[in-house]
């Protein structure tokens, strides 16, 4: 919120934000707008490496993230918690059965919305919800653990947990040490300036910022 509040007060020419956080910053600084994607990127759900269960509940992940990508439910869990509508964002644990057992989800809301984070003493974001979703759909409970973002990763390597999410991205580094679904979101960095800012300079400072290490 600070920078945002000193670009509409031209204290600074433009920021650089990973793009979900800059989304939910624009729906209110409404001056303000995306000039340029300077690295691309893809978030998913983590699960632990080599591991057989893992692997099976990573093929039922994907499958379902298919679906709701296809039928058009991932494009609505999209506008709910982009949106500013802040009635709808509410997470349905009450209806998960749990039947086919309980998954342990690991988080980390040090990353905060609109992905994972705290609503009184519960949870709820973009990927609670499609989690949620997936659980009821498939017959099971869910316990979700927070985390710092580094005890989220180590909890999930080591098999405490059976899944992560907390806009986690997809690279090559952590795919040495874990296995990721099927992106969930795709993004990047991004530079946001206001939107009577001179092209020039707007160009100016998306060149420099694309030759350092961003994200």
């Amino acid at each position: 919120p600070d920078i945002a509040l000193a670009l509409d007060q031209d204290k600074i020419d433009g920021y650089v934000l990973d793009e979900p956080v800059a989304r939910l910053m624009l729906a209110e600084h409404t001056d303000q707008y995306i000039a340029e994607y300077l690295q691309d990127a893809s978030y998913g759900f983590i699960f632990q490496k080599d591991s057989g269960e893992s692997a099976a509940l990573r093929a039922q992940v994907d499958e379902f993230l298919a679906k709701i990508r296809a039928d058009g439910t991932l494009a609505e869990i999209d506008s709910i918690w982009f949106g500013s509508d802040e009635s709808l964002k509410t997470v349905d644990y009450e209806s998960l059965t749990g039947e086919n057992g309980t998954l342990k989800l690991a988080v980390s809301t040090d990353i905060g919305a609109p992905f994972v984070y705290r609503q009184g003493e519960g949870f709820i974001g973009y990927e609670t919800d499609i989690l949620t979703r997936f659980c009821r759909e498939y017959g099971y409970a869910l316990k979700i653990y927070d985390f710092n973002f580094a005890g989220m990763l180590a909890a999930v390597s080591a098999g405490k947990c059976d899944l992560g999410a907390s806009c986690i991205e997809i690279n090559a580094e952590r795919a040495e040490s874990m296995d990721f679904s099927a992106p969930d979101y795709a993004g990047g960095v991004v530079l946001v300036t206001k939107r009577d800012s001179d092209a020039e300079q707007i160009a100016v400072i998306a060149e420099e910022m694309a030759g350092k290490k961003v994200g």
